[in-house]
């Protein structure tokens, strides 16, 4: 605060642009300093009634807030921009002075019916420093500068800072007083979305905490299907959880809303997540590609998993697989599509063999066109079908496998496409990822025994 006082002080001199620069980079630092996604862009105003000093966007999201710097810190000033500003529900960050705690708790109910954040320099210093070591400080820090309401300064930053750290250590632990004061806390300096995603945040800690949700002290609020934002916000902030706590997270969670996410490799609660999550998430089918990294990543010999908008990814080190909750055509992979080899018979059923797979019927093809479509009998392994061997004969010796259907442990069939690298059933049905690794992946592409027994670790628990 005394830096900017003194800038305030000179503003009569002869350079006072110089120092109206100085004074808005300076802001423009500190409001950066809440968090890495924040861009401040700079106006040619300053102290003017309707023209914001700053203007804050945030890299990837459609949302902006204009910043007010009042060179004042007459609360009927301050009042007065409530009022005339609430349209906007900007930040007004008086630079001078202070109030005492009648007159601040009149501005802070004004400012708060219009979603308005009267910040001191304090209170952004202090959400800055705490942001810097703690995810959910971090996510605090940003959820302020998006949507904060009311009167803070440096004292309330602190407190409301511990508030909020201590409420998420409590929803580990189940306990109802100090999670319900973060809870408070929450939504007495946030608009209502953000203070929403906060307390549905907390909840998806409490209930993967093992907790029952009923007992929740929260508003009234379900988890049944938890949120892509609620989901990224967990994904960013949870630490030490264990197996179990991911289990119940991911039974709350859709492949829908993962595939509305956007989460790289290097996410380990996304691993965690996934390997949790293996018979709980279900795709209508997959496409695997030639490897390109995963975002943010260096896979290496890793199977590790991403997301992006409209599919939910595993990356190993020789391919990608994209698995789907809706049409496998949606999943572009234009850019990396793999050139499949052709395969005959034998090396299918050498697959199918090594995978353990149940081969129900396959088409095959040669190379003037003609094709064979073959469905085995019931309880005949299709490499053992003498009948199948008798009609390749009539094929040319180029012949290739174009589709293949296998039957899964749920005895659902998945058409396999060989020559489109696709994988899907018929139509609506949906399939459990531990059932398309385990064998709609081995059925597409010839694997390395290591490369099967890495499969085959992917579901073992903890």
């Amino acid at each position: 605060m005394e830096q900017f006082s003194s800038f305030i002080s000179g503003l009569a001199a002869d350079d006072s642009w110089s120092r109206v620069s100085s004074i808005k980079n300076a802001m423009a630092s500190l409001i950066e300093e809440l968090g890495s996604g924040i861009v401040v862009e700079s106006t040619e105003y300053f102290n003017h009634t309707f023209a914001p000093d700053l203007i804050l966007h945030w890299r990837g999201e459609n949302v902006t807030r204009a910043v007010y710097l009042r060179a004042t810190e007459n609360p009927e000033y301050i009042r007065e921009d409530i009022s005339t500003l609430a349209h906007e529900a900007p930040i007004i960050v008086p630079l001078t002075g202070s109030w005492g705690s009648q007159e601040t708790d009149s501005l802070d109910a004004d400012s708060a019916e219009a979603k308005t954040l009267v910040a001191q320099p304090s209170a952004l210093s202090e959400f800055a420093e705490g942001q810097a070591g703690s995810p959910i400080l971090g996510l605090l820090s940003k959820a302020v500068a998006q949507g904060g309401r009311g009167v803070i300064d440096g004292r309330r930053a602190r407190t409301v800072s511990a508030s909020i750290s201590d409420g998420f250590v409590a929803a580990q632990a189940a306990d109802i007083d100090r999670t319900q004061e973060a809870v408070n806390t929450t939504a007495s300096i946030l608009d209502e979305l953000r203070a929403d995603h906060f307390t549905r945040l907390l909840q998806a800690v409490w209930v993967g905490s093992g907790a029952p949700a009923s007992t929740f002290p929260g508003a009234a609020t379900s988890i049944e299907h938890l949120g892509a934002i609620e989901l990224e916000l967990l994904l960013d902030v949870a630490t030490s959880a264990t197996f179990e706590f991911w289990k119940r997270i991911a039974s709350n969670v859709s492949l829908e809303t993962l595939s509305e996410t956007r989460i790289s490799t290097a996410s380990s609660n996304l691993q965690f997540l996934m390997k949790a999550g293996l018979d709980h998430f279900r795709a209508k089918g997959l496409r695997i590609a030639a490897t390109e990294p995963g975002p943010g990543s260096d896979a290496g010999d890793k199977w590790l998993w991403f997301t992006q908008p409209g599919a939910v990814g595993l990356q190993a080190s020789r391919f990608t697989t994209f698995f789907t909750p809706g049409s496998i055509s949606d999943i572009d992979v234009s850019d990396t599509a793999e050139t499949p080899l052709e395969i005959g018979l034998s090396e299918l059923l050498d697959r199918a063999r090594a995978a353990e797979i149940r081969v129900e019927g396959l088409t095959l093809e040669d190379d003037i066109g003609r094709q064979i479509t073959y469905r085995s009998p019931a309880e005949t392994e299709i490499w053992r079908d003498k009948v199948l061997y008798a009609l390749t004969q009539s094929l040319s010796n180029r012949s290739k496998v174009v589709s293949a259907t296998i039957t899964l442990q749920s005895q659902k069939n998945l058409k396999c496409d060989m020559e489109k690298m696709t994988a899907s059933g018929r139509t609506g049905a949906k399939f459990t990822l531990s059932e398309l690794v385990q064998k709609a992946i081995p059925t597409l592409r010839s694997l390395s025994e290591q490369e099967r027994r890495e499969i085959s670790q992917m579901h073992d628990g903890e």
